[in-house]
């Protein structure tokens, strides 16, 4: 398998309060609007954090209810300081294309723990105790978020595992050593 890259450089420079309860969602392609919206709605003791285009932000402000901090268009810094502000990070997907990587090497970096759409590509990086991998069932997503904001030392553990995988697999030179390999097969 041919990993895309992880750069350290992701990491927040600066030291941040981390808000109990609360949950981050944001990025661009491939994410589950509709989906994600609907879990805020079950789930009105926990604070989510969505940030997103514009234009989902105009297509779903109206359905936003009161425990989500909803944002769009922001500066990358202040994306960045959203998600560390956060417990956990939420990345419900609408494709089995790989997306919303970018955003899941930023939280690994960044020592987040992650719970994603179960797909081809997020099993890659998230499986084997390194982040959590759901259907998108909100019953399902309900039980796990409220389950990873208890759990701050096995959410640790994992995010370790995680960043761990990403700073040996993802590597340029992994990348580069990948690239010949299937070179040298033609």
């Amino acid at each position: 398998m041919l990993h895309d890259v992880f750069h350290e450089d992701y990491k927040v420079k600066v030291s941040l309060d981390v808000c109990p309860n609360t949950v981050f969602c944001g990025g661009r392609n491939g994410r589950d609007w509709r989906f994600m919206i609907e879990e805020t709605k079950v789930m009105p003791h926990v604070q989510f954090h969505l940030v997103m285009p514009k234009v989902t932000y105009d297509e779903y402000q109206h359905e936003l209810p009161s425990n989500v901090v909803a944002r769009y268009n922001i500066s990358m810094e202040d994306f960045m300081k959203e998600m560390c502000s956060c417990e956990i990070v939420a990345l419900p997907l609408d494709t089995e294309a790989p997306a919303g990587l970018i955003v899941l090497f930023q939280a690994a970096a960044n020592m987040k723990y992650i719970i994603t759409t179960n797909t081809m590509t997020t099993r890659e990086y998230l499986s084997d105790g390194r982040g959590c991998l759901l259907p998108n069932d909100v019953d399902v997503w309900k039980k796990a978020i409220n389950e990873k904001l208890e759990l701050d030392k096995s959410n640790i553990q994992a995010s370790k595992k995680l960043l761990n995988f990403l700073q040996t697999e993802c590597s340029e030179e992994k990348f580069v050593e990948g690239v010949e390999s299937m070179v040298n097969m033609l």
